[in-house]
Formats: structure tokens, C-alpha cells, sequence
């Protein structure tokens, strides 16, 4: 989602040594662009780099210092989130595969993004904000010990391991080491709409 991404792009900013093409390695590796056309590929790369622009247009590490942290480990949870999802698809998984716990995990996953969604702010923290982002620190640490007490009983349940197994290479995911299936921009672009998941028919 662009919440989602805008997110990972502040999360780069936070790092202290942002890079663009990263954002693409983040938000889509594993996932095969193959079926999609050139023209919506173009016009993804293009939404990404106006928000990456606007992200940096505004953005204060400054003020970042509470919210970084507590960003960046959701990001983390939803990264490993992403990948079991797409290693499911890979490994072609049909709905009556799937064991019970997973969702409970969707559910959960779903939590984290609503979470997510009142970090990306570039507001300056008064106590109201401080009180709010206490509460979602406390709320994180429990909501960690579920995910990976979920994670890890999906992961015994679909692949008989303790970890995610590697998602097959395919020759068109969108990643900074790997050819796009278009011309890949390393400098942003402005661009003008908003970001819709490829994956997603429009409305949804």
C-alpha cells in the first residue's frame, strides 16, 4: 500500500544513508512482475518517486528520533510478513493447505499496518503524541512475541522448518540487483496520481 511505502521510504531517511533503489528490494522482492504491463511497471516507478520526493521535501530526522525506532521494527515484521506470504505463492499453496494460525496472522499483520500508518507524520511530538507513541512501544513488544509465536508455528506447519524457506528467483522481480522488466530510474521522477498496487484491480 502507499502507506506502506511511504514507510519504508521514511524508514530510509531515518537511516541516515537513504537509497531509492533499496525501496524497490523492500517493498516487492519476490514478487514476479511477469504478468503485469510495461506501462503499469512505468507508472509505479513513477508514483514511488513522487512520494519519495515529497517524503524528502519535508522529512526531519530530528523529529524522527521516537518514531524511527518503533517504525523500523514494524517494518521488519511486515518485510517477514511479505516474504512468507509470497513464498506461499511460490510454493503454489492451495487455502486448504493453509493451517488455522495463519488467519490469526493476517489479522495481526493487519494490526501492524494500521500502526504503521500514525508514524508516517512529520509533526513535532507534544505530550499528547508522547503519551500515544508510549502506548503503541507497549503495544509493539506483545504484538512481536505473537507474530513470530504465529510465524513460527506456520512456518513448522506449511514447511516442516523453523524459518521461511528462500523464495524461488524469478527473472522479473522488481530488485536492486536484478534487470527490471523496465528501464530501472535510479533518479526519482515527479510524477502526478497516486500508487496502486499492480497486484490489486483498481477499487480494491
Amino acid at each position: 500500500t502507499e502507506m506502506e511505502i511511504e514507510a519504508f521510504i521514511r524508514d530510509e531517511f531515518f537511516s541516515a544513508k537513504p537509497e531509492y533503489d533499496r525501496i524497490f528490494e523492500r517493498c516487492f522482492a519476490g514478487r514476479d512482475f511477469s504478468r503485469y504491463p510495461e506501462t503499469l511497471i512505468n507508472e509505479l516507478h513513477d508514483q514511488i518517486a513522487e512520494l519519495w520526493e515529497e517524503v524528502k521535501d519535508t522529512y526531519n530526522i530530528f523529529t524522527d528520533q521516537k518514531r524511527g525506532p518503533q517504525r523500523h521494527r514494524m517494518l521488519h515484521l511486515i518485510e517477514t510478513s511479505n516474504k512468507l506470504i509470497r513464498t506461499m505463492d511460490a510454493y503454489k499453496l492451495e487455502m486448504e493447505d493453509v493451517p488455522e494460525p495463519f488467519y490469526d496472522f493476517s489479522s495481526l499483520s493487519g494490526t501492524i499496518a494500521n500502526l504503521l500508518g500514525l508514524l508516517n507524520t512529520d509533526r513535532v511530538d507534544d505530550q499528547e503524541s508522547e503519551e500515544a507513541l508510549d502506548h503503541i512501544a507497549q503495544e509493539l513488544d506483545e504484538i512481536e512475541d505473537t507474530f513470530y509465536e504465529l510465524l513460527g508455528e506456520l512456518t513448522r506447519s506449511l514447511f516442516n522448518s523453523d524459518s521461511i524457506p528462500p523464495v524461488p528467483a524469478t527473472p522479473n522481480e522488481i530488485s536492486r540487483n536484478k534487470a527490471l522488466p523496465i528501464k530501472n530510474r535510479k533518479t526519482p521522477k515527479k510524477a502526478k496520481g497516486r500508487i496502486t498496487d499492480p497486484g490489486k484491480n483498481p477499487g480494491q
